[in-house]
């Protein structure tokens, strides 16, 4: 656009700064969502440090006392094994393969296994990051 308006091929109904700063504007927006993306990919002096994930030393503990004890207790079917597994610290591309099974039974498998994991450890579970549910005690 910039080159046929310095030949003078552009139409004179064509409105050349405001095509100009749409373009600029878009080019912009899109180095900043490809930013966002990938963080890492660019170094720049403008990109925030990554913070490292919050992981404390009793978590693993948490997991060890809480968690594993009721998967063990869980029926012996593949829902139980994919959270083993996930709980060992392996990738769902590693525990598709190593089960042989595709990724979206995977996830259906672990999604239901997580709810039954989750209502048995309810009671465990902060108020403020418990799932809220529809029922209603009734009285009587």
């Amino acid at each position: 656009m910039a080159a046929k308006a310095a030949s003078g091929e552009l139409d004179s109904v064509t409105k050349l700064p405001g095509y100009l700063r749409t373009a600029s504007r878009n080019l912009a927006k899109d180095a900043l969502r490809a930013l966002q993306r990938d963080p890492v990919r660019y170094d720049s002096e403008f990109v925030a440090a990554i913070p490292p994930p919050r992981v404390s030393p009793d978590d693993a503990d948490l997991l060890e006392r809480l968690v594993v004890p009721l998967i063990d207790a869980m029926p012996r079917t593949q829902r139980r094994k994919i959270v083993q597994l996930q709980s060992q610290g392996l990738e769902d591309t590693d525990i598709a393969s190593v089960l042989g099974i595709d990724r979206i039974r995977l996830h259906k498998d672990r999604s239901s296994a997580v709810v039954e994991l989750r209502s048995k450890l309810g009671k465990h579970i902060r108020d403020g990051h418990r799932k809220q549910t529809r029922r209603v005690e009734k009285d009587g």
